[in-house]
């Protein structure tokens, strides 16, 4: 089976949500499956960004004998053969050129129409009319939603896709497990954990009122994320500490010292730092709504517009034991039965 995925955003911010999901998918099917030939495309509107920063690309290049990387023009596929199948892992499929290829999309989420009032409207108008023309125009043969709330939303918006919806959550990688560094700040502090992009569906606002409200002494709040948005003066307090972009090797670190992780968000497809987090034996206190929170204890879950609520939460994390037990939560959800779910739905679909 010759398979094509677009690999634009992995390679330009791989540490994302969803290119943290296709190049963990990516390589865990070329190392189940090997058999197939897998076509990795750059889109053309990125390959200056990415070709540009050449430590970044090397890094993430995947590379394998049944690999080979191709440059998309104007959603053109270069290879002189079509691929079997094309799988958009994010917003993106080469629509007017894919021929007989058959068409998964993969759909993280559809914030654009269920949240428009959680993001910009420029951005909306846009994500909006990339989802109309796939799904009206391009028409999927599988659609895999990575969550029950993301196959609902399609549902939703797109009824006449419900019976080509396969649900598939993202898995955990074997990185994550608490880390033998010492400790990021040398022990001289206890500290929580937030990490997210800064942006303000991820509701930073209500884990800084949570948590400064509690007066808490020698302890801060660790920032980790890009700023996106984000009001500057959330931060101005000595007892938050903002450490913006971190690889994840120090994430890790951070996950395994730190006392807990605030994970907020209004709304997110999935929500993988919480259970990235649990793997390294770091609780969590998360939005009860979020897809994620389906894989937490009851202790752990919050209503992130409850201040009060919230900050009891912190607290039972202050004194909370049992850390080592905490990665046997996530022990089922691994990249290896998100790849082997994948390629089912590809077989089925080349049935079709």
């Amino acid at each position: 089976m010759r398979i094509a995925y677009d690999v634009t955003n992995p390679y330009s911010s791989g540490s994302t949500g969803i290119g943290t999901y296709s190049k963990a998918l990516i390589e865990t099917m070329i190392e189940l499956f090997p058999d197939n030939e897998y076509l990795l495309c750059i889109r053309d509107s990125r390959v200056r960004k990415i070709l540009g920063d050449r430590e970044a690309f090397i890094k993430n290049r995947i590379k394998s004998y049944n690999v080979s990387h191709r440059i998309a023009l104007k959603g053109f596929l270069v290879p002189p053969k079509r691929p079997d199948i094309w799988h958009g892992l994010d917003v993106w499929i080469p629509d007017k050129f894919t021929g007989t290829s058959k068409i998964v999309l993969t759909v993280h989420d559809l914030v654009v129409f269920s949240r428009p009032d959680l993001l910009k409207e420029n951005y909306v108008k846009s994500i909006r009319r990339k989802f109309e023309r796939y799904f009206n125009s391009v028409s999927p043969d599988s659609v895999i939603a990575i969550s029950r709330q993301t196959a609902d939303e399609v549902s939703r918006f797109f009824p006449s896709f419900v019976s080509k919806i396969h649900i598939i959550p993202q898995g955990v990688s074997g990185f994550w497990k608490p880390s033998h560094r010492k400790h990021p700040f040398g022990g001289k502090f206890k500290y929580f954990l937030f990490v997210s992009t800064l942006e303000p569906r991820k509701n930073f606002k209500a884990a800084r009122e949570a948590f400064l409200s509690l007066g808490l002494e020698n302890v801060k709040l660790v920032v980790v994320g890009k700023d996106n948005g984000e009001d500057r003066n959330l931060f101005d307090d000595d007892r938050i500490l903002r450490l913006g972009y971190c690889d994840r090797d120090y994430i890790r670190t951070l996950y395994t010292y730190s006392h807990g992780l605030l994970f907020t968000s209004i709304y997110e497809g999935f929500g993988l730092p919480p259970l990235e987090a649990l793997s390294c034996g770091c609780p969590v206190i998360a939005e009860k709504s979020l897809p994620c929170s389906e894989f937490l204890p009851e202790d752990f879950k919050t209503d992130c517009f409850d201040i009060d609520l919230l900050s009891k939460k912190i607290l039972f994390l202050l004194d909370f034991e049992g850390r080592k037990k905490l990665p046997e939560i996530v022990s089922g959800l691994t990249w290896e039965n998100t790849a082997r779910k994948t390629f089912g739905v590809y077989e089925e679909t080349m049935s079709k």
